[in-house]
C-alpha cells in the first residue's frame, strides 16, 4: 500500500515548483537574489532552476502566491512579472506581489517568522528585492515614479513566549527608497562577480556559509550551515559533500 502522506507531499511539491525558464545558460538576476551571494546566481547560470525535493518554508510561500492569483482587488495587480535586458547580455527580472495603483504601493509577501520581522533592516534581502522591483517598474514606464514599497509578513510564530505581546499574524515593514544609480551600481557589481565565474577568472567560493560546530559521529565538526538549510545546488558543489563538509573554513 502506498504511504497517503507521501503522495499528498509530492502533490504539493508538483504545484508549488517554480513555473518559469529553469533552463541553463541564462545571465538573468532575478529581484530576490539581488542581495545573494555571487555563487549562487552563477549556479542558476550553469545548473538551471533545481526543482525541490522537500517542503520547506519556500513551499509556504508559493502556496500563499498560488493563493493571490486568483483574487481580484479593483485597482491592484497581482503577482505581475516583469524584466528588462542590461548590458553585458544581463536579464534582470522580477514578480511583483502586489501593486495598487491608486495608492502607489507595491508589496512583496513573505511567510516568515518574527526573528525575522525583528531583525529587519535596510539593507535586507528582502529590502532590495522590493527596490529592484520598483527600478524595474519604472525602467518598463508601469509606473512613472517609486511607489511606497512594504515587506508585507505573515509570521508563523506571532505571540508565542514572546515579549511583544501585540505582535500579529500579518505584520509590515516600510522599505526606503534609494537613488537609481545605487541600484544599479549593485546590479552591475553583482553581474560582473558572476561574469568571472563564467569566464573562469573567480575561484568558485562562497563568502558566508555560517559555519557552526556540531557533532558528526560523536566528532566536533564544522558544518557549514547556510548550505545545509538554504542552498539548492550543494550537491552540484566541489567544496560541499554529506553529511558533512571536509574541509575547514581557513581552507575555503
Amino acid at each position: 500500500m502506498s504511504d497517503p502522506h507521501k503522495e499528498f507531499e509530492e502533490s504539493i511539491l508538483n504545484i508549488t515548483q517554480y513555473s518559469g525558464s529553469k533552463e541553463a545558460g541564462i545571465k538573468r538576476i532575478s529581484a530576490s537574489y539581488i542581495n545573494s551571494d555571487p555563487l549562487v546566481v552563477y549556479y542558476r547560470y550553469k545548473y538551471g532552476i533545481i526543482d525541490s525535493n522537500r517542503i520547506g518554508a519556500n513551499t509556504l510561500g508559493s502556496l500563499l502566491h498560488l493563493g493571490l492569483e486568483n483574487l481580484e482587488i479593483e485597482n491592484v495587480e497581482l503577482e505581475k512579472s516583469i524584466e528588462m535586458e542590461i548590458e553585458n547580455d544581463w536579464i534582470i527580472s522580477a514578480t511583483i506581489d502586489y501593486i495598487n495603483f491608486e495608492n502607489k504601493t507595491i508589496r512583496d509577501f513573505k511567510v516568515t517568522k518574527r526573528y525575522t520581522y525583528e531583525k529587519f533592516n535596510q539593507d535586507s534581502d528582502y529590502a532590495w528585492q522590493l527596490r529592484m522591483a520598483n527600478y524595474i517598474l519604472m525602467k518598463n514606464k508601469i509606473i512613472d515614479a517609486p511607489y511606497k514599497m512594504y515587506v508585507s509578513m505573515f509570521l508563523k510564530d506571532p505571540e508565542e513566549n514572546y515579549k511583544n505581546k501585540e505582535l500579529s499574524t500579518l505584520v509590515y515593514r516600510e522599505v526606503d527608497p534609494v537613488p537609481d544609480k545605487e541600484i544599479e551600481a549593485k546590479i552591475k557589481a553583482l553581474a560582473n562577480e558572476v561574469d568571472s565565474y563564467i569566464n573562469g577568472s573567480k575561484k568558485e567560493q562562497c563568502k558566508d556559509l555560517w559555519w557552526r560546530n556540531k557533532k558528526v559521529n560523536g566528532t566536533n565538526t564544522k558544518i557549514p550551515m547556510r548550505c545545509e538549510k538554504y542552498c539548492d545546488y550543494k550537491n552540484n558543489c566541489e567544496f560541499y559533500s554529506k553529511p558533512y563538509n571536509p574541509f575547514t573554513p581557513e581552507e575555503w
